[in-house]
């Protein structure tokens, strides 16, 4: 899914990639960055500005003029395949757009974006529950001072954090999926609320996970270093910690009486 670009990330009203309609094709010049899935991808499905507002299109990654370039050593993620892709004159059919072009941008963008959200929300439960169960058979096998570290108090206020932390992410998901189901209304402001609070708390279990773990869990490869790194970024893509902020902020005025 490509919507970012060097100068437009969350503000994608500011993308420069054209979809320009001609004839009975579509030609699409651009370059789109960190794109998830991309160095792995037969087909790309990328955002463009077109005839006064937006389009969609969809781009075989074999397709002359396409150049998909990894992302190398990121700091999480690292089989997610992100990759950089280059558009350099691609003529593709009509029939490769997605609906019709010059839609509004924000329609495009909210329907996209929900999709990716709630999938990261649901990884971060993930990465909740691996950092929960991890940290608790640690603490319940490694003895210190005479006693399992899960019976020292501060230890157990940590596992208490992380369990707290993998409930509230999960029922929020949870809410968030129900409503997607429903078709409800409050979908968009579901999933921006289920994607802040699990990659929020999935940050911040992690570091968790890895003050009860200490060494045993900072090596790379281990799992709680693997959550450690993944989790930060969570807090980043589909909508950074500020632009969830910043939304729900908006919803709560609006439905303020």
């Amino acid at each position: 899914m490509g919507f970012s670009e060097t100068g437009a990330g969350s503000d994608v009203t500011a993308m420069t990639t054209r979809i320009e309609v001609s004839g009975d094709s579509v030609v699409l010049d651009g370059h789109k960055v960190w794109v998830t899935g991309a160095h792995y991808a037969d087909l790309l499905v990328v955002f463009g500005q077109c005839e006064g507002g937006a389009a969609v299109v969809v781009v075989p990654t074999s397709a002359p003029g396409v150049q998909v370039e990894r992302v190398a050593d990121p700091l999480g993620c690292r089989a997610a395949g992100h990759a950089n892709v280059r558009f350099d004159s691609v003529r593709l059919p009509l029939s490769s757009l997605l609906g019709t072009p010059g839609m509004p941008l924000p329609l495009l963008d909210t329907t996209a974006l929900a999709y990716g959200r709630i999938s990261v929300a649901w990884g971060c439960v993930g990465i909740l529950r691996a950092c929960r169960n991890t940290a608790a058979r640690h603490a319940a096998s490694r003895v210190q001072f005479g006693k399992p570290l899960n019976e020292h108090q501060l230890v157990a206020d940590h596992l208490a954090d992380l369990f707290v932390a993998e409930q509230v992410a999960t029922q929020s998901c949870a809410h968030a999926s129900a409503c997607w189901d429903a078709g409800s209304p409050d979908l968009v402001v579901a999933t921006v609320l289920a994607k802040h609070v699990s990659a929020g708390h999935a940050a911040r279990g992690a570091a968790t996970a890895m003050q009860v773990l200490a060494s045993a869990g900072a090596r790379d490869g281990h799992v709680v270093a693997r959550a450690y790194r993944d989790a930060k970024l969570m807090e980043i893509i589909e909508g950074s910690n500020e632009i969830c902020q910043v939304i729900l902020a908006q919803h709560a005025v609006a439905t303020a009486q």
